[in-house]
């Protein structure tokens, strides 16, 4: 039987999202291990080529836990924006590296020699952009812009997603909002995610150039707040969705939704 270039690329195509086509978000995870077990667990079986931590994740060490040895030994790989309770990540980290890797994009020596925790890769025809909003402001911000505005790592000039720790930086008068307000029609940015509050909450447009930005619930249990959760982006051919999978409920931010991100179009998250 024979096929034309348009059925064979269709076919293709279909075998691209004949399964889920996912990455994993979570956020703040310190000082408890409750629940852990039961979402490390979950994200193995699920099987997604990577998953995006959003700061504050020095208990994602714990041995009691073993969250990010768990997932990572289980063939997903792990990227973390850092967060402000995360010295002790950066230690762990640059100790893991090598011969452990927690990803295929990033060389040891950015982490262990260069000390910059800031980075970007293409999959899926997305622009995945790992920001430090802890560290390395300067040479950070000169980064950025290369990689935002010059496309120096996106030169198919793909839909960026930006994944930091404090969601401030895309908000009115932070770094990256007065950069994105200077250049509107050179980004390529779609939306913006962000840890920190441990509260699930997405910002007006007009605070953040129009751009959706969001803050995700937290991981782990933190004080009185209980509620805890990660989040699965389904990537399909001209959309991506999230949906929340909630650990331990305590009733909070039922009305909580992230937005779909229309665009493309995508192909396989796989490397």
């Amino acid at each position: 039987m024979r096929y034309s270039a348009i059925a064979l690329g269709l076919l293709l195509c279909g075998a691209c999202f004949a399964g889920a086509n996912q990455f994993v978000m979570i956020a703040d995870i310190q000082n408890d291990v409750t629940g852990l077990d039961q979402m490390a667990s979950e994200i193995i079986a699920l099987h997604p080529p990577f998953l995006i931590a959003l700061g504050d994740q020095p208990t994602s060490f714990d041995p009691r836990a073993n969250f990010f040895q768990r997932i990572r030994e289980g063939g997903t790989e792990i990227h973390i924006s850092m967060g402000n309770h995360d010295g002790g990540t950066r230690s762990e980290l640059r100790q893991t590296l090598p011969p452990f890797p927690f990803n295929s994009e990033v060389a040891p020596t950015r982490f262990v020699v260069d000390n910059k925790y800031y980075y970007s890769f293409n999959r899926g025809g997305i622009h995945f952009v790992i920001v430090d909003t802890s560290g390395g402001t300067a040479d950070q911000i000169e980064w950025l812009e290369n990689d935002l505005i010059r496309h120096a790592n996106n030169p198919n000039k793909y839909p960026a997603l930006l994944f930091m720790h404090e969601i401030g930086w895309m908000l009115k008068n932070g770094p990256i909002y007065r950069m994105l307000a200077e250049h509107p029609t050179e980004h390529t940015v779609k939306a913006g995610f962000g840890g920190h509050s441990h509260v699930g909450e997405n910002f007006p447009l007009e605070e953040s150039n129009g751009i959706p930005c969001c803050t995700l619930f937290a991981s782990a249990r933190f004080g009185s707040q209980n509620q805890t959760e990660y989040v699965i982006a389904t990537v399909g051919p001209d959309k991506i969705t999230f949906e929340r999978k909630i650990v331990l409920d305590d009733g909070k931010g039922r009305d909580f939704q992230i937005a779909p991100i229309s665009g493309g179009p995508f192909t396989s998250l796989e490397k």
